[in-house]
């Protein structure tokens, strides 16, 4: 088939004058697909080439639907699409960026669920400094209860919210300090504990991240108690 200047757009099988079977498709942009059609639409198997991205895999009604593989700028993309859209279970993973670490190279990568293109449901994401977040995402960040290895060794575990740390957790430092309490923000706030290497433990309350109220002091030697209050991480 040739458009009104005598290019040819479509080559390939067709019947009752549409494109149905295999065939290739150019369009005025330059973008090819070449596959499988069904009246008129991309259906079955098949591979689209744009300018910058390059998808292979199943189609449905003209989509990317199914089973494939989306390189584009500076991504890759593979699993289950719905629509034109990755949805389900899928990875993502960067190709352009990659940072030198002691066990090699570390590139961006995402393994887990996606919903409507972006990652959604529980999955592993390893960050380009050596870090890992397991856990639940929403709206690609993580939301909801989840778990974070610093590349220092320290960890966290506990509530996410909008990809910042919330509600109830525990952080540990390499040293093997802990806090257990609740924070707002991505900082410990609210009623929490802190644990000392020497074995005395402070509760009482935190505020944007340091020690900020009333508290008690428990020692680690004898369990004896002692009341402080602090301001802005200052004994007063």
């Amino acid at each position: 088939m040739y458009d009104a200047k005598g290019t040819k757009v479509y080559e390939g099988e067709m019947v009752n004058g549409e494109f149905h079977g295999n065939g290739t498709f150019t369009f005025k942009n330059g973008d090819v697909y070449r596959g499988e059609f069904s009246h008129h639409k991309f259906h079955g198997k098949g591979k689209y080439t744009a300018q910058k991205e390059v998808y292979e895999g199943a189609f449905l009604d003209g989509f990317m639907h199914g089973k494939g593989v989306l390189l584009g700028d500076g991504f890759k993309l593979e699993g289950l699409f719905y629509k034109g859209k990755i949805h389900g279970h899928g990875s993502w993973e960067c190709t352009t960026t990659a940072v030198s670490g002691d066990e090699g190279y570390v590139v961006p990568s995402y393994k887990g669920e996606f919903k409507d293109g972006k990652r959604s449901g529980f999955g592993v994401y390893c960050f380009s400094d050596g870090s890992v977040y397991e856990g639940d995402f929403e709206n690609n960040v993580a939301h909801g209860q989840g778990t974070m290895i610093y590349q220092n060794g320290q960890k966290y575990f506990g509530g996410f919210y909008n990809g910042l740390k919330q509600g109830q957790g525990t952080y540990i430092w390499w040293d093997g300090r802990r806090y257990e309490g609740e924070y707002q923000n991505g900082n410990k706030e609210g009623e929490g504990k802190y644990f000392f290497l020497n074995g005395d433990t402070w509760i009482g309350q935190f505020k944007n991240g340091q020690r900020h109220g009333k508290g008690t002091l428990v020692s680690g030697k004898d369990s004896s108690i002692t009341n402080e209050e602090y301001e802005k991480g200052r004994k007063m």
